[in-house]
């Protein structure tokens, strides 16, 4: 979840030098984030130091921005309701577990392209030396992964339901946990595990890199659902002008001064409005994990 906070600087960021002629958005509002298992959660100085420096960016285009942090989707949610919170940003299973309830007061829904694909696509791989040559091979290996990507480790959960009716935690021998999908690859380019979990982005980048990587490492396997990193959205109740603010800005984010170095940077593409049918092929997804959970777990 740390690329929350990274969307909110770029866009927050990038016309602070705004001179008088430019536009102002007058607007006041409340965004709450959830801050465990992100780069915030780990340095706690960094929490402070966005939330000052958020919230004076935030006026410098005539709005008054408040920030929130959250250990608990729980108690986002619930000050959400309470209208504590104008826009608020979920992981996938959570919203899906509560969407009758949650599409009640939600509108304007939106998350981040972190490639052209606009969704994200995930490799399980290997080094083309082993002997792991699909799924059913995986038994007694070990993985690395990264610690707080929730999609990621649902993806190897599910499909460890489905194959061998037990959570992932039960079949490899080691389960490494990463900060970063290029530690995860370089551990199996190495030969220091014999799995990873990385995202197909990081893989092009690597391989554009060193080009050796496809000499040495297969995919096993990848994805095939539309995956999105999280879903964010606003209360109905919030007001226009903030939600305004946050589409029109992030709608034009290359056209901005200093955009493209600060989003090349930040390492995603763009941020764009999830229309609610496209969620339906998610949905499937995770309400046949959690069955599978309760079956097997």
């Amino acid at each position: 979840m740390k690329l929350i906070f990274k969307i909110f600087l770029t866009i927050l960021l990038l016309n602070i030098n705004l001179n008088a002629n430019e536009k102002k958005y007058e607007f006041s509002s409340t965004f709450g984030f959830l801050q465990t298992g992100t780069i915030l959660n780990r340095f706690k100085d960094a929490r402070v130091a966005m939330k000052v420096w958020l919230e004076d960016i935030a006026s410098s285009y005539g709005g008054d921005l408040s920030l929130k942090f959250y250990d608990s989707n729980n108690t986002l949610y619930k000050d959400f309701v309470d209208h504590r919170v104008d826009m608020i940003v979920l992981n996938l299973p959570y919203y899906f577990i509560n969407r009758e309830k949650i599409d009640k007061d939600a509108i304007d829904f939106w998350s981040i392209a972190m490639s052209k694909d606009r969704y994200i696509k995930y490799y399980l791989i290997s080094s083309k030396n082993s002997k792991i040559n699909n799924f059913n091979d995986i038994k007694g290996k070990s993985i690395s992964i990264t610690s707080n990507d929730t999609v990621g480790n649902i993806w190897i959960d599910k499909k460890s339901l489905q194959t061998f009716r037990t959570s992932y935690k039960n079949i490899f021998s080691e389960i490494h946990p990463v900060l970063k999908e290029s530690t995860a690859l370089l551990n199996v380019f190495f030969k220091k595990r014999d799995l990873a979990v990385v995202t197909k982005k990081t893989w092009d980048t690597m391989v554009e890199l060193n080009p050796s990587i496809k000499n040495k490492i297969k995919i096993i396997d990848e994805t095939k659902e539309n995956h999105l990193p999280f879903i964010g959205f606003f209360s109905k109740y919030a007001d226009k002008r903030s939600i305004d603010a946050f589409f029109e800005l992030s709608a034009n984010l290359r056209d901005l001064k200093g955009s493209s170095q600060v989003i090349d940077l930040l390492k995603f593409e763009s941020i764009f409005k999830v229309k609610e049918e496209s969620l339906i092929e998610l949905e499937n997804y995770y309400k046949e994990y959690d069955i599978l959970k309760k079956r097997y777990e």
